[in-house]
């Protein structure tokens, strides 16, 4: 692109591919979307060495927004599967619109299917081999037995930032899609935290996420989980403190990883 969008003075031409629609633009191939926005006119003031009150009258603004697809694509034989979570031409593939690495076997397009049914959000999908997050792999995970971690405690907070999707199955824990190395699947649990309540200690935030199993401890920041370090002793400690916590918050017994 070598101007803004809205100075050409041509249309895309747009492929409607399940519901979104794409325009090849020189080399590459963009997804289009498209929006109309009212402007409703009214006095309006020009800014010189005086102010002299200027009426526009309303009008309607295009708006484009154009997502670049990464490498060469086949628009002409690009299809869409899963209500267009993913994309492919029969070579490259796309997952929300972010390239898929190579794979062999490749992906099996015709058996995809949310790997974690029920979720309110599939973010998670697989063909039965390969489970993607993000258009990223998950190396070594299980669809078979792939599930949600569940939260085992959120201190009160009105600042708890939303968490990426932490999953783990027979033999791993993934944080988005990292594997999280020697975390224990089966004592893995995952908490909110706030100072003032509950700190794992260490010069971390005054607030946020941390993953715990029967030995070790990791804080979820933005970008990946970070070991802690915990030392033995207050690793069981910080467990007494989250089971005691849960305790006065009349909620459920912790699993494997607790210490009463």
């Amino acid at each position: 692109m070598v101007a803004p969008i809205d100075a050409c003075r041509h249309e895309p031409e747009t492929r409607t591919v399940g519901g979104q629609a794409f325009s090849r633009i020189g080399d590459y191939v963009y997804r289009v979307d498209r929006w109309e926005r009212r402007q409703p006119g009214g006095p309006v003031c020009m800014i010189g060495v005086a102010c002299f009150p200027l009426y526009e009258r309303p009008r309607n603004e295009t708006h484009l927004l154009l997502v670049r697809l990464e490498g060469p694509v086949d628009l002409a034989r690009l299809r869409s599967y899963l209500d267009d979570r993913i994309l492919s031409d029969g070579s490259a593939v796309f997952d929300s619109l972010q390239r898929v690495p190579p794979l062999s076997p490749t992906l099996n397009l015709a058996k995809l299917r949310a790997a974690l049914p029920g979720a309110l959000e599939p973010l998670h999908v697989t063909d039965g081999r390969w489970v993607i997050y993000g258009g990223r792999i998950l190396h070594g995970a299980d669809p078979s037995t792939l599930e949600a971690v569940l939260i085992a405690f959120i201190a009160p907070n009105d600042h708890a930032r939303a968490l990426r999707p932490i999953v783990r199955d027979r033999h791993a824990v993934f944080y988005g899609s990292q594997r999280i190395d020697g975390a224990d699947p089966v004592t893995f649990m995952l908490f909110h935290y706030a100072s003032d309540r509950l700190h794992p200690g260490g010069n971390l935030p005054d607030t946020g996420w941390i993953g715990l199993d029967g030995r070790n401890g990791w804080y979820l920041s933005d970008n990946a989980a970070e070991p802690l370090g915990l030392s033995t002793q207050r690793h069981r400690a910080l467990l007494r403190e989250l089971a005691q916590l849960r305790r006065q918050n009349q909620l459920e017994p912790l699993g494997p990883a607790a210490v009463d």
